[in-house]
């Protein structure tokens, strides 16, 4: 991973959603060397993967913008999800991104 992006600082003991129970996590790398943080959750029946990553360089991104951006950056996605972006200040005060796949229903 490349030293100029700051990797987002989260929780580690609990899941930063209401009412969710965390599936698994993975640190990865886009191909620019941006750190991404990967958690899989489920939650009322559905589950969903959301990328972490710091918005340097993406301030003034749409949701589109950064879904075309990480397809970019070798993630597999398609059109055809829903998904959306928000905003946040990560535990060490980064502004971040937090993009999230609505990836299926949990069968919970």
């Amino acid at each position: 991973m490349d030293d100029k992006y700051i990797t987002p600082v989260l929780r580690s003991d609990k899941s930063p959603y209401d009412d969710s129970k965390l599936l698994g996590e993975q640190l990865l790398a886009a191909d620019d060397g941006r750190p991404v943080f990967a958690q899989a959750w489920a939650e009322s029946g559905y589950t969903y993967l959301t990328y972490f990553f710091i918005r340097q360089g993406l301030e003034s991104c749409s949701k589109d913008d950064l879904f075309q951006y990480l397809v970019e950056q070798g993630f597999k996605l398609t059109k055809e999800m829903r998904y959306s972006a928000h905003t946040f200040t990560d535990q060490a005060g980064n502004e971040c991104w937090n993009f999230t796949i609505t990836i299926g229903e949990s069968g919970e």
